[in-house]
């Protein structure tokens, strides 16, 4: 939108409007409008005025946040405050102010805004007011994460599928082979129980035959190997934290509609690289957070925590998911990473294990275990890219 120029003189072809007149003009604009606009005197951050519908957008009147102005940081998300301040101050009056943050409402739920301001200048150029213009994304910034979060679900469907493929395609051609040994097996075991004369040359005949479609069986099993590799996805260095930063904002609204507040807490001195397929490692970090989020929900809503750190040395990169859950038992450790295994019910228990073998396909190691101050930790470590 371009800076208006304003102070007393009218826009070339428009009447002088009675103050009276105005401020009708801009009531009736306003309740067009599902944004709230804020006005703001710059010299002294009075506020001019403030649009009735500010408080269906932040679930508060505006006179609560008019005196003094700064007040307003208060409803910011205390992880969002720093950096949506610093930048209304610093880009505010140059006409190029547009954040996105999160607030909390009045009522308790968090919300995402998208906030504008305009300079409304002088003949010389001076910024008298700005116009703030605070418009609710929530929908919009759940609908793009959930379209990407689905794009990302839908390459491991796909990585799935080929993976059933695969299996398929494998065990049609080895039944085949198998078919062949069981009927040999079965004639040895038959030739033996009856006494032949003949039996000990016709089973090491038959024994030869089983030992041929062993190797039959083997060099499918090779072939298929080499397809799969020939096939893989090309891996390239990828900047882990900058892979958990973009995989934690896949999720970001999903935590906050779970009451969830996430903690990243980036402890690396050093570049945090891997060689590895971007794509997979972020799709097993998901279901870690997933799991996370999981052990976390039965608490209260001030409760929900989960903390992910990364840490790099010379030799690996590790990433860890905590949460301050019930926390697990040993058994439950032992069991994890198995097919189907869960502790929560109407789940398919299948996401550790993909995460697992993910890791384990980029050689490193997934692990869980109990904090001792509660809750769980799930860790993956891989080789640091050289």
């Amino acid at each position: 939108m371009d800076e208006t120029n304003c102070g007393g003189v009218p826009s070339a072809g428009w009447p002088a409007l009675p103050p009276a007149m105005c401020d009708e003009l801009l009531r009736q604009v306003t309740d067009q409008t599902c944004a709230a606009i804020w006005l703001q005197e710059c010299s002294t951050g009075k506020t001019l005025y403030v649009s009735p519908n500010f408080a269906a957008i932040f679930g508060r009147t505006g006179h609560e946040h008019a005196t003094p102005p700064g007040d307003r940081w208060s409803m910011v998300h205390p992880d969002d405050r720093d950096s949506a301040r610093e930048a209304y101050h610093r880009d505010a009056t140059r006409g190029t102010h547009d954040e996105q943050y999160r607030v909390v409402r009045g009522d308790g739920r968090t919300v995402w805004i998208r906030e504008r301001a305009i300079p409304i200048r002088d003949e010389r150029g001076q910024a008298l007011c700005l116009t703030v213009i605070f418009e609710d994304v929530t929908s919009r910034c759940q609908a793009e994460r959930q379209l990407r979060r689905h794009a990302l679900e839908l390459a491991g469907a796909g990585q799935l599928a080929a993976v059933a493929s695969l299996v398929a395609g494998i065990a049609h051609q080895i039944n085949q082979p198998l078919h062949a040994i069981a009927n040999f097996a079965g004639a040895c075991k038959n030739l033996a129980a009856s006494g032949s004369d003949d039996a000990p040359r016709r089973i090491a005949a038959w024994a030869a035959e089983i030992d041929a479609q062993v190797r039959r069986a083997s060099d499918i099993i090779s072939q298929w190997n080499r397809a799969v590799h020939a096939g893989a996805r090309e891996r390239a260095i990828v900047d882990v934290n900058q892979l958990v930063r973009e995989t934690l904002e896949l999720v970001t609204c999903e935590a906050g509609d779970r009451g969830v507040r996430i903690i990243l807490e980036e402890r690396t001195s050093r570049p945090a690289t891997v060689r590895g397929d971007r794509l997979q490692l972020q799709h097993a970090l998901v279901h870690l957070l997933d799991n996370a989020f999981d052990a976390v929900e039965s608490l209260r809503p001030a409760d929900r925590q989960v903390t992910v750190t990364t840490e790099a040395d010379s030799v690996h990169v590790i990433v860890r998911v905590r949460d301050v859950g019930a926390g697990l038992g040993d058994a439950d450790i032992r069991k994890l990473c198995e097919p189907f295994f869960t502790t929560k019910e109407g789940h398919a228990g299948l996401g550790l294990t993909i995460s697992r073998r993910i890791i384990a396909s980029h050689d490193g190691e997934l692990s869980a275990a109990t904090h001792e101050s509660g809750g769980a930790i799930f860790q993956f470590e891989i080789p640091a890219s050289r």
